[in-house]
């Protein structure tokens, strides 16, 4: 493969922090800038909880920050903790150190102009207690190794003198990927013709190797990343002694040369290291996984590849990698190809690492001018992409493709103390099922707004961060770019554009303006939309009144469609197989400590009309209490079996309307949203159109009655909303069952009679 120079320095991305982002923004930086010209590969991490340094060779290292971490000098104990180095001068380099117990920690940075080539380092301790002592080394060689001299549970009473030998790390760790046919995984090898101004690639199987290593204890969170690319095959370490308290992981992105696809990577050491070790994955363990993009009307003819990964601590998302990959163009049949080894910990492990995989498509690649963009090259002019992520994935404790689906980033961090990405959300996750393939983009996305709104010097500010979410939680960064918006003060027109960034920067300014308080409305229309062929488009209108104590509006944050096995999808055979989740809720954000609250008072309403049409009806919602969850607010199910279809294949458009307790609104209209193809029940009515069976009461409380009017004999499955068999058994001409005696939640419940000649299904709601 040869490219040119020039190409080089154009795909060389930088990402930087705008002085208007929130402290829930993620900060994308690229640290290698001889990295392989055909990948753009960003480094991200959360701002919020954790600060990273940049080491002279590149690489990242970062630390979460302790929640309380001011220490009145009057508590002072003016203890001095004397640190004496001892490594070889040349080979090793004192780094960095930690010294952290469960209220304290205090780091130094080695590297840094005041203690830099010291052996010697005196830092002062506030409180005497005990401390654990973390020091890294650099270790120079091929590999660009670390070294970790780990001294646990040191007590600090008085002045004290510890000495960190780095001879103590003689644990010497290694990590090796194999691929799928069992071949340790190689970078190819990188030459610069400067004479003919091209760069060669030659052998290998791989195009590059990402890394994050996590050191945990209840006392200190620390990272080190790094993109190897072809420098390295492994990046392996030394560690000292090391007992159950702490757990050491490494994960792994390896990205495959041509069509090999993607591969992530877990390893993880927490049952203590005391001796060296190699740890190599099993290429049978990996789970191969396509997946697949349709094409927006918008997206270009050539689109690209695309993968991300996240990366989390205790559910915690920490740090990740973006990569764009410019020479794999994405062929719709193929999908894109992951390997899987990351499967998902037990959320009762303490401790735990884990490990996410977004795969996406590069659905637009623009050429802009230097100065509208935030991704700079050197010619004037630089590449900005758009793309779709797909939802997150992982292996679940059956090693199946799963789809843990979790807030978004902004609603991650929540001031009750929830909100984390993991566990996810019970109602909205799924297993991927083979024969019916998630196909990303194939629906009427939602708007996902992120209304941060918050009050500074009697200014008050609206903070949009509009996303565009698919069904199956994808995110369409192209549809910010064609996303037509409309603003009103007081009933005037104020604003009319195309594109989020301007209307953003236009609701930023319009405050800084200094307008007098009123009543706001934001009218958002997306019509990068197609359907089963059919032009669709999202209408969001968003109403708020800023006179009022609460003017922050509510917001829609999940919509999805199953059919009564469980099954995502947003196409069914009878009304009676269709279900409409959502979930949405009211917040507050807190700009001090960036993170927002729930409000109790949110109403939701829903309705639907055949596309094309303006009759809307009445869809009964059903809270379901225990499906709140954080970040997501309130959860809501609806059947679709009171529609009464009017032909075969019928399109039906949605009406979400959420209204908070002072009155401010979010109202969204999805068309199309979902398609019923039949309008006769078979399930009800046999061929000549006698009632086969009588299910009664419902609405049920107890006892529910089944009555079969034909002599045949039926098993009976009863499953919940989310397909889960909840009982099973018999009936050949009455039976009745106590569902109080199963301990069933209130909610909505599927009765299916099987029979060698048909199966017949049945919506009742359960109530208490």
């Amino acid at each position: 493969m040869r490219k040119n120079l020039f190409s080089t320095l154009v795909m060389a991305i930088i990402m930087l922090l705008t002085s208007n982002l929130s402290a829930q923004d993620v900060v994308i930086e690229s640290f290698y800038p001889d990295q392989n010209p055909d990948i753009s590969i960003q480094n991200s991490f959360n701002r919020s909880n954790y600060e990273k340094k940049v080491m002279p060779d590149g690489s990242n290292i970062f630390f979460k920050k302790k929640q309380d971490d001011t220490h009145p000098s009057k508590n002072r104990s003016d203890i001095n903790l004397k640190l004496v180095f001892k490594y070889e001068m040349g080979v090793h380099l004192p780094y960095t150190v930690f010294v952290v117990n469960a209220t304290h920690e205090y780091e130094i940075w080695i590297n840094k102009k005041q203690h830099r080539g010291s052996d010697t380092i005196v830092q002062a301790i506030d409180e005497a207690g005990t401390y654990d002592i973390v020091t890294e080394y650099k270790v120079f060689g091929p590999s660009a190794t670390r070294a970790y001299v780990m001294k646990e549970l040191v007590e600090i009473q008085s002045d004290t003198t510890i000495t960190v030998n780095i001879t103590e790390a003689k644990n010497h760790i290694v990590t090796e990927v194999y691929n799928e046919n069992g071949a340790l995984t190689e970078p190819h090898e990188r030459i610069v013709d400067t004479i003919n101004d091209t760069i060669y690639y030659v052998g290998g199987n791989i195009s590059d190797m990402l890394l994050h290593r996590f050191l945990k204890s209840d006392w200190l969170e620390y990272s080190f990343s790094a993109n190897r690319g072809h420098k390295a095959r492994t990046l392996d370490f030394y560690v000292s002694d090391v007992s159950k308290r702490y757990t050491i992981a490494e994960l792994k992105l390896t990205i495959g040369k041509e069509k090999n696809g993607f591969y992530f990577n877990k390893f993880v050491l927490n049952n203590g290291i005391y001796a060296s070790d190699t740890m190599r994955n099993n290429p049978d363990d990996f789970v191969m996984h396509n997946e697949f993009f349709k094409p927006t009307p918008e997206s270009n003819i050539q689109r690209l590849w695309r993968i991300t990964s996240e990366n989390l601590i205790n559910g915690e998302v920490t740090s990740g990698w973006m990569c764009d990959c410019y020479n794999a163009n994405y062929i719709e049949e193929e999908g894109v190809k992951v390997y899987l080894d990351n499967q998902l910990c037990n959320p009762q492990i303490p401790n735990r690492i884990d490990m996410l995989a977004l795969p996406g498509v590069i659905g637009q690649l623009d050429t802009v001018e230097y100065k509208n963009s935030s991704k700079k090259g050197n010619s004037g002019y630089d590449l900005m992409p758009y793309y779709t992520d797909g939802p997150s994935i992982a292996l679940d404790e059956n090693r199946e493709v799963k789809y843990p689906t979790h807030p978004s980033t902004y609603f991650a961090r929540l001031c009750d103390g929830g909100g984390a990405a993991l566990p996810e959300h019970p109602a909205f996750s799924f297993i991927n099922d083979d024969s019916n393939p998630v196909l990303n983009n194939d629906n009427c996305p939602m708007s996902l707004c992120n209304l941060l709104f918050f009050e500074d010097d009697n200014i008050k500010y609206t903070n949009f961060r509009l996303m565009s979410q698919g069904r199956y939680g994808e995110i369409r960064q192209i549809d910010k770019k064609y996303m037509n918006a409309q603003v009103k003060y007081n009933a005037d027109i104020v604003y009319e554009g195309q594109g989020s960034n301007d209307f953003s920067d236009f609701i930023y300014q319009w405050a800084n303006e200094g307008h007098s308080d009123g009543a706001m409305e934001i009218n958002l229309r997306n019509n990068n939309v197609e359907v089963d062929g059919i032009e669709g488009q999202n209408l969001t209108t968003i109403s708020y009144d800023q006179t009022k104590e609460d003017w922050l509006p509510p917001q829609l944050q999940m919509l999805q469609f199953r059919n009564v096995s469980g099954e995502v999808t947003d196409r069914f055979t009878l009304p009676e197989d269709g279900i409409v989740n959502l979930a949405a809720g009211d917040f507050e954000y807190s700009r001090d400590n960036g993170c927002l609250s729930y409000k109790e008072g949110n109403v939701v309403g829903c309705y639907y009309t055949p596309t094309g049409t303006d009759s809307w009806t009445n869809l009964d919602l059903t809270v379901i209490p225990e499906y709140f969850w954080h970040g997501y607010g309130d959860f809501y199910q609806a059947s679709l079996s009171s529609i009464e279809q009017t032909g075969i294949n019928v399109w039906y458009d949605l009406k979400i309307v959420c209204t908070d307790a002072a009155g401010n609104s979010m109202q969204q209209t999805i068309s199309p949203a979902f398609k019923i193809a039949n309008n006769v029940s078979v399930e009800e009515y046999d061929q000549s159109g006698i009632v086969d069976v009588r299910f009664f009461p419902n609405p049920v409380e107890d006892m529910l009655t089944i009555e079969c009017r034909a002599n045949e004999s039926y098993g009976i499955n009863i499953l919940n909303a989310m397909g889960e068999v909840v009982y099973i058994g018999n009936i050949s001409d009455k039976a009745s069952i106590n569902l109080k005696s199963l301990n069933l939640s209130v909610g909505i419940y599927f009765i299916q009679l099987i029979s060698d000649s048909k199966t017949i299904t049945k919506k009742i709601i359960y109530k208490n």
